[in-house]
């Protein structure tokens, strides 16, 4: 590495608290996200992905790789001692990956997340139960909730109204009494 992008290095490094990011040791994160590449000293550019999250592309061994800023920054610098497997916004908005707006959370957790922080007065919440009927997951709507099942369990997508996806799958077309935040769900039963 040459002396000026050395320089360079030093004084963007000396602002703020950076790390490396974890399995590529040429670039460093810092808790607002910025991506610097260690190599030449630059801060990467961030993209959006289809989903609304920053992304940023690393390289390793000369092939690239598409990382979630977020997800470097909650790795770098937030302990994780249940090893929850999901990072969560905490305002909502995907665009603000700053440690200070992140936790580590179930798929649960951020499900309800979502549901307590999306309201749509439209649409019907949805609660996924298991064959006990413990809650698995809360969706701020029934077609998330059927997208969800199909995914998880590779089911191919055929829903139609009336029609349950699989036959160990209860649509209950009753909302329940169960009530959160003053509405009523729809639970949707796995028999599996």
């Amino acid at each position: 590495m040459d002396t000026q992008t050395l320089n360079k290095l030093n004084e963007i490094t000396s602002v703020g608290k950076w790390k490396e990011v974890e399995s590529y040791p040429n670039y460093m994160v810092n808790t607002d996200g910025d991506v610097l590449n260690k190599t030449n000293g630059k801060l990467l550019t961030h993209h959006i992905n289809n989903g609304g999250y920053k992304f940023v592309r690393l390289r390793i061994n000369g092939k690239p790789k598409q990382l979630l800023v977020h997800r470097l920054v909650a790795k770098a610098f937030i302990p994780n001692p249940d090893n929850k497997p999901v990072v969560n916004h905490i305002d909502s908005d995907r665009l603000n990956p700053k440690k200070s707006n992140l936790e580590w959370v179930t798929h649960k957790e951020n499900s309800e997340h979502m549901v307590n922080s999306f309201r749509c007065p439209n649409q019907t919440l949805t609660i996924l139960l298991d064959k006990m009927g413990n809650e698995i997951c809360v969706f701020p709507s029934r077609i998330r909730c059927i997208r969800y099942i199909a995914n998880r369990f590779r089911i191919e997508h055929g829903y139609d109204e009336g029609e349950a996806i699989v036959e160990d799958i209860e649509f209950y077309t009753e909302l329940s009494p169960v009530s959160r935040d003053g509405r009523l769900a729809r639970l949707f039963k796995l028999n599996f």
